[in-house]
């Protein structure tokens, strides 16, 4: 089975896969690590261009093409909204949604509906120590 592909810690970088969530120290014995802050910075700043993007395409067709389908749509303060809820508030809930979908094998032993003493439970305290690079992926 391959492992998967760990990254030095000091390199900064765009963290789009859950493979660039793997990070080691700059020997690369400890691992895995969290990402660094300015990595971290850097990815937020691109999904942030992506969601200003993004509400201005919607903010554009609703300009263009939805004024005359609803009274609410003829007012430019109610047409930014509505394009920052799709665009912005919308798009962020799917991406959320396709990463949580994409992992949900990380929580497949909480969703069952069988529950012992799971405040005692080792799992469960694995669970919330262990750092997992693919939940990181979700901040």
């Amino acid at each position: 089975m391959c492992r998967p592909t760990t990254y030095p810690r000091n390199r900064s970088r765009i963290l789009l896969t859950a493979d660039s969530f793997h990070c080691t120290d700059e020997k690369g014995e400890k691992g895995p690590l969290p990402p660094t802050k300015v990595s971290t910075l850097l990815t937020v700043a691109l999904f942030v261009c992506v969601l200003i993007i993004s509400e201005q395409i919607n903010r554009y067709f609703i300009t263009s093409y939805g004024t005359d389908l609803h009274a609410v749509l003829e007012t430019e303060r109610h047409r930014h909204i509505i394009a920052r809820h799709v665009g912005v508030d919308g798009f962020a809930c799917l991406i959320v949604a396709y990463i949580g979908f994409a992992n949900k094998h990380l929580i497949a032993e909480c969703m069952t509906l069988k529950r012992e003493n799971s405040s005692t439970d080792e799992g469960s305290l694995r669970r919330i120590y262990t750092y997992q690079p693919r939940a990181h992926q979700v901040l």
